[in-house]
């Protein structure tokens, strides 16, 4: 199965918009709708993800890499260095989500509270 259809797939099956799956797999919208086109809009390129893109996707449809690369057609993997990016956690995704929700006397009262907690872990108290 082509990657783009593997995503349109699960959407279609539970009920998700681009928007849904964009927050599930912590990539944007006109991201997913590209990999779900399968080429780039304008040069008609392929698309080749990343490692860490295909992580992301994999966790949202809630497969293993080895279970996601095992149900995909031949699709080619940019595992080049210079195209790492972080990848988050769905437990760090919604920690942010969190974080962005709050009001600033909450962030700052958040982000004291990570630098204090941070100095203790470098020695400092």
């Amino acid at each position: 199965m082509k990657l783009g259809d593997m995503i349109k797939e699960f959407r279609t099956l539970n009920g998700l918009t681009i928007e849904e799956f964009s927050k599930l797999s912590g990539l944007s919208n006109a991201y997913i709708s590209m990999l779900e086109k399968g080429r780039r809009p304008g040069t008609n390129k392929p698309i080749i993800p990343t490692y860490a893109v295909c992580l992301k996707i994999a966790r949202a449809l809630g497969l293993t890499m080895n279970e996601f690369v095992s149900m995909i057609d031949d699709m080619p993997i940019d595992v080049s260095k210079k195209n790492k990016e972080p990848v988050f956690s769905q437990e760090e995704l919604d920690m942010i989500d969190k974080f962005r929700a709050l009001d600033e006397d909450g962030q700052k009262a958040v982000l004291f509270i990570l630098n204090h907690e941070y100095g203790k872990k470098d020695g400092e108290e």
